[in-house]
């Protein structure tokens, strides 16, 4: 979807002077709140829009050379001021540049610029000698130089500056620049000095003299808008006659002084790129204008008032002197806007009272091109025979009778009616009388405004009375029959502070739009908006339809929050309506936009200009943009072209977007006192256009609060194609180091589909406490408005930042239920004030990681650090996060980048537990078994065969299992039974004798090892070596014995084996399961008494 800005700060084009003003060779040339006249070797700058200054240059020792016009322009300039038609000025050229040839010896000089300053080129050629040069201030003025090498020229409220001039030598076609600077010469006079140059090649010479530093740029206000069939733009406004504060500047006008305001019409090719004529009308007192109309042979209708009793007059109605009064007019230009088709005043009757005040409010047009005009009057308002008069009786000069009148394409007076008077009856506040006006195919008018008690109603009309027990006024509608003799219905709406469009529709029902409904005002079912906005009370605009007999409602809708104001009303050939209006509400809907961001001021209250394109309905909003780039403003009107092209016209401040190759692509900088102010634009808005769209949210600015000095806060914008093609990413930077867009949180691909968002993070990182920063985000793309700058800012403060090093932790795969080896993190305060007080947290799942423990204490001094020590131990099998995070006492985040934790949990095919009864642990005696009733118990359905083993087994204990091997089937629980026998047979006899060598070596076998125990270890050798000796005795007693009687005693039968027991004590045993690779372990306690 296209569009093409175009801002008011022109080209600054000359055009001859008036004759017999200076001199018949001057030629003259305007910028916004300036003039400059250039003659014979002199020129004059007046700036008449701040103080009225003016200031004089003569070039010292020249040659009478005259001023010509160069670079012929295609528009053209006419001036209709006064009554004298041979004093108009018509057809006047415009040319982009002033020559003045051999103003020396030798040396041209070339004068242009724009709305910013004015360029002068001293051209210089080969040979020729630029000492020659002398400028001369006029009067008393005294130049003097900055440190910079540029020329200030005081005067009497401020002061000029001609920058340090820029001086070359074209050199195959580059600029080779050559050093020099301004001179004082003796006497006042102003030269140049240039260091080593060719003189063999021309030499320029470039001062600028700038002065938008001393300027308001408000010199034009274009509320107006319309186009021709062709898609030509005719914007309308007022503004000063920019001309010197002397008499006769121009002809006809010799009581004009700067105060004046006239009317102009000015006419731009459909593409926006070259202005084809603008024309002033006015005269000795004010003009201006307040409707737009143009007919389908491109002549220019335009309503206002005027206080002038030399407004240019054609073929008009023949009305008394105005006297200290205004007068409504109706002029119609040609279509190359030199001459009046026709141009009338509308007032009381020259009888009555010529000091009545009529204000003509709006006009518009039937498809013969015959011109409807309304607005307010006092008493005594000429009227036609037939036509209503229903005015309000008496001679009250202000009287709010409201009238409709008729011409025809040549100015012929159709009919004149006085429909109703609109007087309020009690106090209150707002506008009375009419404000807009349309046509239907038969000629029927329709007429709105704002009206009190007294306004004529239908008797079956929608609303009879105004709402309230003392109403001041509120919104009406008035069909008009086509000859004007009879109302064929008038009725109230609810209460609104003022009607701004209303459209005729082929049904007969009109569309009626404005600002301020009240907190009650009707909507209908299905409605747009059926309440008020975000801001609560009352909503900022409405949108209402009326059925043809004007006794119901077919439609009605709010639209915004009470900030918005709706400004114009446009209908296209489908029946959709375009709005045009402002608004202070960030969120307003945004549908397809051009621009979704919303501009913010540092001078003012920040305001958006926006467009709105609803369906025939009513009830679909088809397309809705701000517009003005980065600058603030509003959008007063919208026209509609045959190719369904909105045109809209408004004013913003210095800074809005325009596109390029426009007619004025540009504005200059506004001076001090003057930073509020605004210019003109115009804008055409193509919604056939596939195109893609940026809309970001946040999309009016990114502000950071009490950012801790050396942390970061982060602050997430999303990016969405809001538009029909693809959408390029080219850039996004921010203009100041504290806040940058990280490149790994940059979530957004260089292209981006429709209706697809991504993310970036936008980062503020103050390094010092207690400052504040102001800075732009920049993101350029390929939309039809390439360039986004977002507002950022923030606020530092001193506070303890918690940093981790590292900055995560990752644990290896874990068994559920079974700790990890343990973890550490340092924690460093590398912020700017001590770290108290705080709280050291696991959030997210923390149940699977713990703070085992920690070196932090209460207190953590700036620069240092402490450990904290984190196992995992994960309750299920999976993945699981978790963040470590310094908090205040108040919860409050002290660590702007938490430490991420993760690992996983891993999950064996199955688990040992006891089976009902059982115990993993068991007492019995020594030599007695140890029996323990466990359970396999599978997961997810495990089947498998699993081996059972022990290990860790007491001395003289063994292990067997009930069954031998474990068989798991279809996830069912396998009861096993682990037996521990505490018992061992010896095999072997026991010999009847020892050696006492035996017995010696045994001793030496179980005495104890270690230093501590040495010195006991001698009586345990000394008992030993009583019983060995004991043991001899009996054995060569017994041996003594079996002498007598053959073996004797048990000699002859071998003994039993005596058992070996575990000794007593508790011990811990290791049952394993195990199948393939997985191993599940279960320890078992035996006490062995």
């Amino acid at each position: 979807m296209p569009t093409r800005n175009i801002q008011s700060s022109r080209p600054i084009l000359f055009e001859p002077s008036p004759s017999g003003e200076v001199d018949d060779t001057a030629l003259m040339g305007r910028a916004t709140g300036i003039t400059i006249q250039l003659r014979r070797a002199a020129i004059t700058v007046s700036l008449h829009e701040a103080h009225s200054d003016q200031f004089e240059i003569k070039f010292a020792g020249a040659q009478p050379s005259a001023p010509q016009g160069t670079d012929l322009q295609k528009s053209e300039t006419n001036y209709l001021v006064g009554t004298d038609p041979n004093r108009w000025r018509i057809h006047v050229p415009n040319y982009g540049r002033v020559t003045y040839a051999s103003l020396y010896a030798g040396i041209d000089a070339v004068f242009y610029g724009n709305g910013r300053q004015l360029e002068h080129d001293f051209i210089v050629s080969p040979g020729a000698d630029y000492r020659q040069i002398r400028m001369h201030l006029s009067g008393n003025t005294s130049a003097s130089l900055d440190g910079g090498g540029s020329l200030c020229i005081p005067l009497a409220h401020g002061s000029l500056k001609m920058q340090k001039p820029f001086i070359y030598q074209a050199d195959a076609g580059k600029k080779i620049q050559r050093s020099g600077a301004f001179r004082l010469l003796p006497g006042g006079d102003i030269g140049f000095s240039v260091a080593a140059y060719d003189s063999s090649r021309p030499l320029i010479i470039d001062p600028v003299l700038s002065f938008s530093t001393y300027l308001s740029p408000a010199a034009e206000n274009a509320n107006l808008i319309a186009t021709d069939a062709a898609g030509n733009n005719y914007v309308s406004g007022y503004g000063s006659l920019g001309i010197p504060v002397t008499s006769g500047a121009f002809a006809g006008c010799s009581t004009c002084t700067v105060s004046n305001v006239v009317t102009f019409v000015t006419k731009l090719s459909p593409d926006g790129t070259t202005l084809l004529y603008s024309t002033v009308l006015g005269g000795n007192s004010s003009a201006q204008p307040t409707g737009l109309a143009v007919d389908a042979n491109g002549n220019a209708i335009v309503s206002g008032w005027t206080g002038a009793t030399d407004f240019p007059v054609k073929n008009g109605q023949q009305i008394a002197p105005l006297n200290n009064a205004y007068a409504g007019f109706l002029v119609s230009l040609s279509p190359n806007g030199s001459s009046l088709n026709y141009s009338t005043l509308l007032s009381t009757s020259p009888s009555f009272n010529p000091s009545s005040m009529t204000y003509a409010k709006a006009v518009a047009l039937d498809s013969s091109g015959n011109a409807y005009v309304t607005g307010t009057t006092g008493n005594g308002f000429f009227t036609t025979p037939g036509a209503l008069n229903q005015g309000g009786g008496g001679d009250h000069a202000n009287q709010f009778n409201i009238f409709l009148a008729k011409f025809s394409p040549s100015g012929v007076l159709a009919y004149s009616a006085v429909l109703g008077a609109a007087d309020p009856q009690n106090g209150g506040d707002g506008p009375i009388g009419s404000s807009a006006i349309a046509v239907d195919a038969t000629g029927d008018a329709f007429v709105s405004g704002q009206a009190g008690i007294l306004w004529p109603v239908s008797g079956n009309a929608y609303r009879t009375q105004i709402a309230g027990s003392m109403p001041y006024a509120a919104p009406f509608v008035t069909k008009v029959a086509p000859d004007a003799s009879s109302l064929l219905y008038s009725t109230f709406l609810d209460y609104a502070y003022v009607v701004n469009g209303i459209a005729a529709l082929p049904d007969g029902s009109v569309f009626i739009a404005g600002t301020s409904p009240g907190s009650s005002y009707p909507t209908t079912s299905g409605a747009f908006q059926p309440s008020p906005g975000a801001s609560g009370g009352s909503s900022g605009g409405f949108l209402t339809q009326l059925d043809p007999n004007g006794t119901s409602l077919v439609y009605s809708t709010l639209i915004g929050d009470s900030t918005y104001r709706l400004n114009g009303l446009a209908l296209d050939s489908d029946g959709d309506m375009w709005l045009a209006g402002e608004t202070q509400d960030a969120q307003f809907p945004m549908v397809l936009p051009l621009q979704s961001w919303f501009p913010q001021s540092q001078i003012s209250l920040p305001v958006a200009s926006v467009a709105t394109q609803f369906d025939p309905s009513g009830k679909t909003l088809k397309f809705s943009t701000f517009l003005g780039g980065n600058a603030v403003g509003y959008a007063s009107n919208v026209a509609i072209d045959s190719n369904h092209r909105a045109h809209i016209a408004g004013a913003s401040e210095y800074g809005m977007y325009t596109t390029t190759g426009v007619y004025a692509p540009s504005v200059p900088a506004p001076g001090p006192g003057f930073s509020g102010e605004t210019f003109a634009y115009l804008a055409v808005i193509d919604p056939t256009v596939p195109a893609p769209a940026l809309c970001i949210s946040p999309n009016n600015a990114i502000y950071y609060s009490d950012v801790n000095a050396g942390g970061f806060s982060d602050q997430l914008l999303t990016i969405t194609n809001c538009g029909t093609l693809p959408l390029t990413i080219n850039s996004i930077s921010a203009a100041a180091a504290v806040f940058t867009v990280p490149a790994s949180e940059n979530n957004c691909p260089q292209t981006i589909a429709a209706a697809q968002s991504c993310t970036v993070v936008v980062r503020y990182s103050p390094t010092s406490p207690g400052t504040s920063s102001n800075s732009t985000l920049t993101i350029e793309s390929n939309a039809p408005i390439p360039q986004i700058v977002l507002s950022l800012g923030g606020k530092s403060t001193a506070a303890p930042v918690a940093t981790f090093s590292p900055t995560s932790l990752t644990f290896a795969s874990q068994e559920v239920g079974s700790t990890s080896a343990v973890q550490t993190v340092t924690l460093t305060n590398t912020g700017t004030a001590n770290l108290t007080n705080f709280i050291i947290e696991i959030t997210g799942a923390n149940t699977a990681f713990s703070e085992t423990s920690t070196t932090c204490n209460l207190t953590l001094s700036t620069g240092t650090s402490c450990s904290i020590n984190v196992t995992f131990t994960p309750a299920s099998a999976g993945a699981v996060m978790a963040s470590l995070v310094v908090l205040d006492a108040n919860g409050v985040t002290l660590s702007p980048q938490p430490l991420t934790i993760s690992g996983t949990g891993t999950q064996t095919p199955f688990t040992i537990a006891t089976q009902t009864g059982g115990s993993t642990g068991t007492t019995v005696s020594a030599g007695k078994p140890a029996t323990y009733s466990l359970a396999a118990l599978p997961a997810n359905g495990y089947s498998g065969t699993l081996a059972l083993n022990c290990s860790n087994l007491p001395t003289n204990a063994s292990c067997t299992f009930t069954p031998s091997t474990l068989v798991v089937t279809g996830g069912t629980t396998a009861p096993f039974t682990v037996t521990i026998n505490t018992a061992a047979s010896q095999t072997g006899a026991l010999l009847h004798a020892m050696s006492l060598g035996s017995l010696v070596t045994a001793a030496i076998f179980f005495l104890p090892f270690g230093a501590r125990r040495r010195r006991a270890a001698i009586p345990a050798i000394l008992v030993l070596l009583v019983f060995a000796s004991i043991f001899s005795s009996i054995g060569c007693s017994s041996g003594g014995t079996s002498n007598s009687g053959g073996s004797g005693g048990n000699s002859g039968n071998p003994p039993t084996p005596p058992q070996t027991n575990v000794a007593p004590g508790t011990y811990t045993v290791q049952l394993s399961v195990s199948t393939g690779t997985t191993t599940v372990t279960q320890p078992l306690t035996l006490t062995v008494q």
